[in-house]
């Protein structure tokens, strides 16, 4: 027998437990708090910001916090992180937290402002929707993406704006059949690189399982990252383990340094793509348009066509339109795009095998 929910709406007014099945949370009130303000363990439960805003100012904590349900939607208001929110070694923190939790949990996020220093949201297992929100990342310091997500079986990600200064866009890994579709990320990094050495990235994908990951469509949108000191810039970057089935079509993807020697690149793949669809983007960069490494023998780069190969002239740098490793013959045998119809102001002689 199906659990049965009350639909009820219940206003609140200062941080707590939400966590009556089915319920309606409505805040009445600005709130400001030193620990984790609020923590959901209901079922089918919404919580509407009502336009009000969730103030975090303590070290090493949470706005919202989902420790049980399998389904709960969070909507409708602001969330700001101070600085002291994290140190420069933790990151486990962040506006929007799902930890652990199991594969039938499902989180919708739409329509709230989400700003700090942490990670925007960090979700792990079950389903993500996250439509029309606006994050500001400020001040990585040492590492956190506006959004994290491991361990997911699927989602979307559409229409929302990622903007700021010394940020990280979106990391998603080891998950698998997500749609991401119609996003503006405009990550820069202006003076020390993340914890792992490398500057902005507005979206990166991982994979370390070769069963865990794949299936995502990813369509119409912008991703922007500039590298104005420290490291090199990388607008999307693939690694994959195992066969990476994907659609990726009718974005534009940028990556620029304004520092020399720096290397960075508008979309960086590495893997097994052969299941891949990789057409009609823009890839503009003063470094690298494309850059394809570490393709193992015996394994292809998969349908790559009409992709637009744009040189920016913005900084001085020594550009390539396509560098890849010992396997690029392979690469330049099985696409057609290197048509120079397609190179807008790249030359085929910038490519570097």
């Amino acid at each position: 027998m199906l659990p049965v929910f009350s639909s009820a709406t219940t206003n609140v007014t200062n941080c707590g437990t939400l966590g009556i099945s089915g319920e309606t949370y409505v805040l009445q009130n600005n709130t400001i708090s030193n620990n984790t303000c609020f923590t959901i363990i209901g079922q089918n439960i919404k919580f509407d910001l009502n336009g009000k805003k969730i103030t975090i100012t303590g070290y090493q904590a949470s706005a919202i916090v989902i420790t049980g349900g399998f389904s709960v939607e969070i909507y409708n208001g602001k969330i700001y992180l101070e600085d002291k929110t994290i140190s420069n070694s933790q990151a486990n923190v962040g506006g929007i937290q799902v930890l652990g939790l199991s594969a039938q949990t499902i989180l919708t996020v739409h329509d709230m402002y989400i700003s700090g220093r942490a990670w925007l949201v960090n979700f792990n297992s079950g389903t993500l929707n996250f439509y029309n929100n606006v994050l500001y990342p400020v001040k990585y310091s040492r590492n956190p993406y506006a959004m994290r997500i491991v361990n997911a079986i699927g989602g979307t990600i559409r229409g929302n704006i990622i903007n700021g200064l010394n940020c990280r866009g979106i990391l998603i890994e080891n998950s698998k059949n997500f749609v991401i579709a119609n996003n503006y990320a405009d990550c820069s990094e202006s003076a020390i690189p993340g914890i792992d050495g490398t500057g902005p990235h507005t979206l990166r994908i991982r994979e370390t399982s070769p069963t865990n990951g794949g299936n995502f469509t990813i369509y119409g949108n912008t991703f922007i990252g500039k590298a104005l000191a420290g490291s090199g810039a990388t607008s999307f970057e693939g690694a994959f383990i195992g066969s990476w089935p994907a659609l990726i079509y009718g974005n534009t993807f940028s990556g620029t340094s304004q520092i020399i020697g720096i290397d960075g690149a508008a979309m960086a793949l590495e893997g097994d793509l052969t299941d891949s669809r990789i057409y009609n983007n823009r890839f503009i960069s003063n470094i690298n348009s494309l850059r394809v490494g570490y393709i193992n023998a015996g394994e292809k780069f998969g349908y790559f066509d009409s992709n637009a190969m744009v040189k920016d002239t913005s900084f001085p740098q020594t550009y390539h339109s396509i560098m890849t490793d010992k396997f690029g013959q392979r690469f330049e045998e099985n696409n057609t795009f290197l048509n120079t119809s397609y190179l807008n102001g790249a030359q085929k002689s910038d490519i570097l095998m």
